[in-house]
């Protein structure tokens, strides 16, 4: 946390205490569900959150992505299995502000997905989330990374490493296989074709 500018740092002091004297304490609630219910309790309060603010009014949020709804149900039930889900959630009061889905593997957290509540926006709700999830790594012995799976403006206060991904997307080598790479690459212009050899 040290690596935040000075500035930065004593901006997320001030959105700490005017969320607490406006709402409520602030606290940080980690839930680790073992059960499908759980997991898809919590997995639906995400969704709720996510969709209520500006995700929401653009289409992007991930309940209104079937697909994308599909894949984060099924990472969060396979996670839940294997006690590699939690749920970073930060209330203030009762109020839930924000909530990052985060999967435990190793010694390293990797936060897939935050979401918080858009009328909160005022106090930086995903950033006191976040700075608050960095806390509690920081303080576990058994972690020694945080890997966030995104690359929005905001995280670069942090200062954190980026590391470069790459996004593949495997086809039937027939000609509806094709085509569908072709319309790929058209849409995108650093997508390559690769025949098998």
């Amino acid at each position: 946390l040290m690596s935040l500018g000075k500035k930065s740092r004593k901006n997320l002091k001030y959105y700490r205490h005017l969320l607490e004297r406006e709402i409520g304490v602030v606290q940080l609630k980690i839930t680790e569900p073992t059960h499908h219910e759980d997991s898809q309790r919590m997995f639906d309060t995400f969704l709720h959150l996510e969709q209520s603010g500006w995700k929401g009014e653009q289409g992007t949020s991930i309940a209104q992505r079937k697909q994308s709804k599909l894949f984060h149900s099924a990472l969060c039930d396979t996670a839940s299995d294997k006690g590699l889900l939690r749920w970073y959630q930060l209330f203030a009061g009762e109020k839930l502000v924000s909530k990052n889905m985060v999967l435990h593997r190793g010694s390293t957290l990797w936060v897939m997905k935050t979401a918080y509540d858009e009328h909160a926006r005022r106090y930086s709700p995903g950033a006191l989330g976040l700075t608050e999830l960095l806390k509690t790594a920081i303080e576990d012995p058994q972690i020694s990374s945080v890997r966030m799976i995104t690359n929005y403006p905001w995280l670069d206060k942090w200062r954190p490493d980026k590391e470069v991904y790459y996004g593949v997307r495997i086809s039937l080598p027939s000609i509806l296989g094709r085509i569908a790479c072709l319309g790929l690459q058209t849409l995108g212009k650093d997508w390559k074709y690769l025949e098998r050899g």
